[in-house]
């Protein structure tokens, strides 16, 4: 099989526990890149916490952003736009924080991160994971921007569950999927790494079926499911393992590259 695209999820998949890319996937990304395959990363991430990866290990690709909310073409061009406006956002924030849960909410434009307090602890954890700065939202204020991609709560892990079922019962129209043990992703509903996956197949002319996807958690099964050729990192949730047939190397040990090399590389070698 001649794979005509790459989809990868970034957390716990193309970074190690460091969050940086090892120096084997680095080399493994520039070799997709003169074979001319696309790769194209996937996640939670906005596009400002997600470029500056391209960058700092020397690749470049399209993004699906948001979990797929919002889909970049490597020039920027926006092939796929599906955001919450104002109203919406205000009532999912004033649920929140009516009921005392206990997260810290994060709320992304395409051009900003708006959290309540900076100080919080919660916030700041994330700060140094995407290596941005949140700005403050002072309470009975709200942003002038009009399309707002994603919600991410910050939760105690062992109050998730509780919060999840709550948001969910109050806004069963929305789609709210945990991305960790203590962090939910809140955006409209319809909105999915699978999904994107296929939109931008369809905008390059590519089967699904001809796509590796990598992935390492629950969020990421949608994206598994939408290509032929699902690979799982050897870091994710054993029931996640379970699903699937191909299962790498983890992310602190060059589970992208290890993949790439059996399934791409070695492959095109043969006669």
């Amino acid at each position: 099989m001649k794979y005509q695209a790459v989809f990868s999820d970034i957390d716990g998949t193309l970074l190690n526990n460091a969050h940086r890319v090892t120096d084997d996937t680095r080399r493994a990304l520039a070799r997709l890149r003169g074979m001319g395959i696309p790769f194209a990363l996937v996640s939670a991430r906005s596009p400002a916490a997600m470029a500056p990866i391209q960058q700092a290990n020397g690749f470049q690709g399209p993004l699906i952003s948001f979990s797929g909310a919002l889909i970049l073409e490597e020039d920027g061009t926006v092939v796929h736009s599906q955001g919450m406006c104002l109203a919406q956002v205000r009532e999912i924030i004033t649920f929140a924080e009516s009921e005392g849960l206990d997260m810290a909410w994060c709320l992304y434009s395409a051009r900003q991160w708006l959290v309540r307090d900076r100080r919080d602890p919660r916030v700041a954890m994330e700060e140094g994971i995407v290596g941005l700065q949140a700005e403050n939202l002072p309470a009975g204020t709200w942003p002038r921007e009009d399309t707002f991609y994603k919600i991410l709560c910050i939760c105690n892990p062992a109050a998730a569950p509780q919060i999840r079922q709550k948001m969910k019962d109050r806004f069963p129209h929305l789609s709210i999927v945990p991305s960790s043990e203590m962090m939910l992703e809140i955006m409209v509903g319809g909105v999915s790494k699978g999904l994107a996956v296929q939109r931008l197949c369809v905008h390059w002319g590519i089967d699904p079926r001809n796509a590796i996807a990598l992935g390492d958690n629950y969020n990421d099964l949608p994206m598994l499911d939408a290509v032929g050729c699902p690979v799982v990192m050897g870091n994710a949730p054993a029931d996640i393992q379970a699903r699937f047939p191909f299962v790498t190397a983890d992310n602190e040990h060059d589970g992208v590259a290890r993949a790439l090399e059996t399934l791409v590389f070695s492959a095109d070698r043969e006669p």
